[in-house]
């Protein structure tokens, strides 16, 4: 059982982008572990797993501080987290999946959402962005908290027609991170303002 059960069952059946939805809204542990597992197993022919491919990628992609030492990021033990990266960074993985796989983080901009997985069970997904209803023109969100890395909510909202802007916040609290990035959006769309 993974930190951050969302209350999957053991057997469960499901398609992969639901479930893969399913995770980014809830931030469920369980749910991306269990994708890593059967993607793992799946490519042992081939001497590759998840979190290496995840750090070729980043590389490949020019962002030297980010680096992945486990699928879900959680903290390995007290002194070590289970990723690394900066706001810059995060900010930059989060515009290339928009731009080159928007379906990927779609239903991140809701505040709820119901799956029913292959095997029938339904599952009401909670995104655990409290501040979802709060922004305006939201597009899509994620967020992070370890006890190492702290309170952490990256989200891409538009402030204008085909005017997107991104909003990272990374080492706040749990609850914090929610106030601090509702401060950045009225920072930004001040900004957006003055400049038309």
């Amino acid at each position: 059982m993974q930190e951050g059960d969302s209350g999957l069952v053991v057997g469960e059946k499901w398609k992969l982008k639901d479930l893969l939805d399913f995770c980014l809204i809830t931030s469920s542990n369980d749910g991306i572990y269990a994708i890593v597992s059967a993607f793992n197993k799946y490519e042992e022919v081939n001497s590759m797993d998840a979190v290496k491919m995840m750090n070729e990628k980043v590389k490949n992609m020019g962002l030297l501080d980010t680096v992945f030492i486990n699928e879900t990021g959680l903290d390995v033990d007290f002194q070590m987290s289970g990723a690394y990266s900066s706001a810059s960074d995060i900010s930059k993985i989060f515009e290339t999946i928009i731009w080159k796989n928007p379906e990927m983080l779609l239903k991140t901009n809701r505040d709820i959402a119901s799956f029913t997985s292959e095997s029938g069970i339904t599952h009401i997904a909670k995104n655990t962005n409290e501040a979802i209803n709060n922004i305006p023109g939201i597009i899509a969100s994620k967020t992070g908290f370890t006890d190492l890395a702290g309170g952490n909510l990256v989200i891409m909202f538009d402030t204008g027609i085909m005017h997107p802007i991104i909003v990272v916040v990374l080492g706040s609290t749990i609850d914090g991170r929610f106030v601090d990035i509702e401060k950045l959006v009225n920072i930004a769309e001040q900004k957006v303002s003055e400049e038309n």
